[in-house]
């Protein structure tokens, strides 16, 4: 973000632009596996779009315990993934943050194009949240379903699909945080979540 003197928030994109944002800019491109570009929107539409991203894909893929190229195909799953884009894109916009001339549509459809095509070249790819969840570790669904919950709260956006998530992951993960203990009757060793393998002797 760019700021005057007096501290208010710049908030033509051509603000971003100066000597002092160059030689940051400068001094990163410098650094060995850096990505670095002078984000022409601002910080927040940037922030917000890889909440699109992010905020979605990871938690329904710990909810479904499927991978990128299945929640992106079967047409049930594809829909409520569609869903929570959705909520978070009219979150974007409720704040003012959504990029310039972009709508709630094309933001989601950009989104679902590109995690698609991700989907179909890199079968079985999954997230971390998925990851956690499934091997009983404290998961960041508290951050990202948890935040766009938050987030809709302050703008009076319904996130209906992100409570569900959060719902339905809640009790694994106050479990992985030892917070609330439980066991599964008929479950092998009781646990929600896969067992570590027993080592071969």
């Amino acid at each position: 973000e760019a700021f005057a003197e007096d501290g208010s928030e710049l908030t033509d994109p051509a603000a971003a632009e100066s000597p002092r944002t160059a030689r940051l800019l400068q001094a990163l491109r410098q650094c060995k596996g850096v990505t670095s570009e002078i984000a022409p929107h601002g910080a927040w539409p940037m922030i917000w779009e890889k909440a699109l991203l992010m905020c979605c894909i990871g938690p329904l893929g710990a909810v479904t315990r499927a991978s990128l190229d299945m929640i992106t195909t079967v047409p049930e799953t594809r829909a409520l993934w569609k869903a929570a884009i959705t909520e978070v894109a009219e979150c974007a916009e409720a704040k003012g943050h959504l990029i310039k001339g972009k709508t709630v549509e094309q933001a989601v459809q950009e989104v679902m194009d590109r995690m698609t095509k991700q989907g179909q070249d890199q079968p079985g790819v999954t997230q971390s949240t998925l990851r956690d969840v499934v091997t009983g570790k404290p998961s960041e669904i508290n951050e990202l379903s948890g935040g766009i919950i938050r987030a809709g709260a302050s703008v009076g956006v319904p996130t209906p699909t992100h409570n569900f998530m959060l719902a339905a992951l809640l009790p694994q993960e106050l479990r992985a945080r030892g917070e609330k203990k439980y066991s599964l009757m008929g479950v092998p060793g009781g646990a929600p979540h896969v067992q570590p393998a027993t080592p071969s002797l």
